[in-house]
């Protein structure tokens, strides 16, 4: 490494603005709540969920397209429930259904935009944001489909290994899928990071789907150490997140439940009903706005992350804490 080539301190100080941007934008979690259908802006809790399915789902194709599309659960209720119903009723709730739909992803990419363009610039208002949102839909959309198929792909491959280990339990086909395992695992890491940034580059820079993917790359290549890095601290950082919300809902749920059953015991249905609801739609609440800010924390911080690798003087210096120890070690 050359002497002339500067260090610089890097995730904790990008953790506490992505933190306190997150918190303080608490109007924008609606946004977080509706682009985390799409992503929630993390990359190795997207990998680890996506490769922890093939043991659960098996390897069919519409069990492969559940470990990508968990929201095809819901399609394959829609069309069991439509099973039942006359066919003009059928079409009509297949197109309601449809609407909806498509409502729903759009939602999702203009709160993407939302919440990357709020992150870039914290003086822009949601408003500003919501308008620039339509700018660069089709783009972002090409991206998510892109990265759903890339992410398919790869369930696939590593899917496929596993079905011959449950045809026939050898060593060679066990050998097969865990050598393909620890081949692909990283692979859609490195992916999962490469769309993420290309996501971002979209909404921060205005630039097409095409140059956006090619500028990230040249990023991941370029950072790729403190980008792994990055991802397994994001990572961390939403594990303790979501351990002290759990934890949060469990002590809620003591007073919750003496709650309820008080109103049990009363022998008054309506206040039952009442109780019961209120707790139901508390804690519906408290998940929506959580994850809203979670997934707006986890932009947040790879939007920093972006800023500062793309940045021609910032850019030049080394992000990766292990790339300072091998440094220092020279």
């Amino acid at each position: 490494m050359s002497r002339k080539t500067k260090t610089i301190v890097f995730y904790r100080h990008l953790i506490a603005e992505a933190a306190h941007f997150a918190w303080r934008r608490k109007l924008l979690w609606i946004f977080g709540l509706f682009a985390g259908i799409l992503s929630t802006g993390s990359v190795l809790d997207i990998t680890l969920r996506h490769f922890n399915r093939i043991e659960r789902v098996g390897w069919t194709v519409d069990q492969m397209i559940l470990g990508v599309f968990p929201e095809w659960d819901y399609a394959e209720i829609f069309r069991f429930s439509a099973g039942f119903l006359e066919p003009l009723h059928g079409r009509v709730l297949f197109g309601v259904m449809a609407v909806i739909f498509v409502i729903v992803i759009a939602l999702s990419l203009r709160s993407q935009s939302v919440i990357i363009t709020a992150a870039s610039n914290e003086h822009i208002v949601w408003k500003e944001a919501w308008e620039k949102s339509y700018e660069h839909l089709s783009d972002l959309l090409l991206l998510n489909v892109m990265w759903k198929l890339v992410q398919w792909i790869l369930l696939l491959l590593t899917s496929l290994p596993l079905a011959l280990v449950l045809l026939e339990a050898t060593v060679a086909n066990a050998t097969l899928y865990f050598g393909l395992f620890l081949l692909l695992f990283p692979l859609g890491i490195i992916a999962n990071t490469i769309f993420n940034l290309a996501i971002i580059e979209v909404a921060r820079n205005r630039a097409d789907a095409m140059h956006a993917l090619h500028a990230s790359v040249s990023l991941f290549k370029k950072h790729w150490l403190a980008s792994l890095e990055l991802s397994i601290i994001v990572f961390v950082c939403s594990l303790i997140g979501w351990s002290v919300f759990l934890l949060a809902a469990a002590l809620f749920f003591i007073p919750s439940t003496i709650l309820v059953t008080a109103a049990l015991l009363s022998g008054l249905p309506f206040l039952f009903s009442f109780f019961t609801g209120f707790c139901i739609f508390a804690y519906f609440i408290g998940f929506s706005f959580f994850f809203g800010m979670m997934v707006l924390f986890q932009y947040a911080a790879w939007v920093r992350f972006h800023e500062r690798a793309a940045n021609r003087i910032l850019g030049k210096r080394i992000f990766g804490k292990l790339e300072r120890v091998w440094g220092g070690s020279r």
